[in-house]
Order: C-alpha cells, then structure tokens, then sequence
C-alpha cells in the first residue's frame, strides 16, 4: 500500500507531541507494515514564523520519502491580533473571516497542494497546523475534498472550530 502524509513541519529535529506521532506512524508503516510512505512538507522547522529553514528537495529519514516544498509565505504579522479576535468566540467568525485567517496564519504553500494532487493524496494527517494546512490546501484545490483525513492532537484546539468553516 502506497500513502501519502501531508504536514507542515516533518523529522526527527522537529519538536510536538503530534509531530512526533506523524513521523512515527510513517515510520511504523514503513518498517512493520512495508508500506511506501511519502510525506509532503514545507521546508519550515518553526511554527511561529514557518519559515524556510531545511533545504527544499527530496530525503530519506527512516525509509520514509520526504519532499520538502518552499513555502511563498509564513505567518503574517497581522495574524496575532485577529486570531486574538477570532478565537474569544470561534463561533462568531464569519467564513470570510476564518479564510483570512487561516490565509495570514501559513504557511501558504501553493506548490506544496500541486504536488499533493500529483500524488493522489489519500491522507493527511498531522496536529493542529496539519488542519489548517489541510484546510488551505482544500482552498486552492477544492479536488482536495474528496481525499480522506485523519488529524492528530493532544488536545483541544479552538481554533480548529473556525477552520471547521472552511473545511465542510
């Protein structure tokens, strides 16, 4: 079996609970499964600015395929005081807002979402930014609404409830 993981921040360098739990279960599947694990990423290793720390292109970690995509922007300045915002009432926030949110939050990473298409992506997976990638992929290729998705966190997130708006 062939999958395909999409995560904003992938390895073993990368520190978080769900990261760690991502780059885990590709390995599991790679090594107890023999399964062909590829997981598409940014070249981010922060998660505050995203910005473009490893170098884009394809590696290996652990028999696990990793191609590493440069992201066209990182977090907006902009983005504290409306998450800020948004998140004292989720449920307050308009789709349009929750778009610009999740536009000013990054990484936005156009190339990245042309090559999960090329793959037929069929999961992505990670933590609490693994959704809001996923959802941002959604937005730039609506085709992205038919793949499955499978999200990973430690705990609650509230801003998962703005992206909901985007996603369904």
């Amino acid at each position: 079996m062939r999958i395909a993981f999409v995560v904003p921040r992938y390895g073993p360098d990368i520190i978080g609970g769900a990261e760690t739990a991502a780059r885990l279960l590709a390995e599991h599947l790679v090594s107890v499964k023999g399964w062909q694990v590829d997981v598409l990423t940014t070249c981010a290793e922060d998660f505050v600015t995203w910005d473009d720390v490893y170098p884009p292109g394809e590696e290996w970690i652990a028999g696990v395929r990793v191609v590493r995509i440069p992201s066209a922007s990182g977090r907006e300045p902009s983005f504290h005081p409306l998450s800020a915002a948004l998140l004292a009432d989720p449920g307050a926030a308009s789709s349009e807002e929750a778009g610009r949110w999740l536009d000013l939050q990054g990484p936005v990473s156009p190339d990245l979402a042309e090559a999960a298409m090329r793959m037929e992506l069929h999961a992505v997976i990670g933590d609490d930014a693994g959704r809001f990638l996923a959802a941002m992929l959604q937005r730039m290729q609506p085709e992205c609404r038919q793949r499955s998705g499978l999200g990973m966190t430690e705990h609650a997130e509230y801003a998962a409830f703005v992206v909901e708006m985007i996603v369904v």
